[in-house]
């Protein structure tokens, strides 16, 4: 199995007791493109807005044997990850001297 990284930026894999593990360098960028936005609330005088989205760009087609596996930002996997089985995200961030690393990949 492979996994791409497709956030546009480097991504650092850690153990979960927080060591370096693995650097994954950007393979690509994918991207919602926005089809509208919305005024759906407010919040005081604050307007509160949702984001319609439309396709996605940048993202390779899926994998048949789902041997590759793509690394993708939360707003695609929430865009697309019900049609596709190949997504990840990452979750728990944290501090390895000065760079952010991941203790998750989560399947979408």
């Amino acid at each position: 199995m492979e996994v791409l990284n497709y956030t546009g930026r480097p991504i650092g894999i850690a153990s979960a007791h927080g060591q370096p593990m693995i650097g994954l360098p950007s393979e690509g960028y994918a991207k919602c493109e926005i089809e509208r936005i919305d005024k759906v609330n407010k919040f005081g005088l604050i307007p509160i807005y949702k984001r319609i989205m439309d396709r996605v760009n940048g993202l390779p087609s899926q994998d048949r044997n789902l041997e590759k596996l793509y690394i993708v930002n939360k707003e695609v996997a929430e865009s697309i990850g019900h049609t596709r089985f190949d997504l990840l995200v990452v979750e728990e961030p944290i501090d390895i001297t000065g760079s952010i690393y991941y203790k998750k990949l989560m399947n979408v």
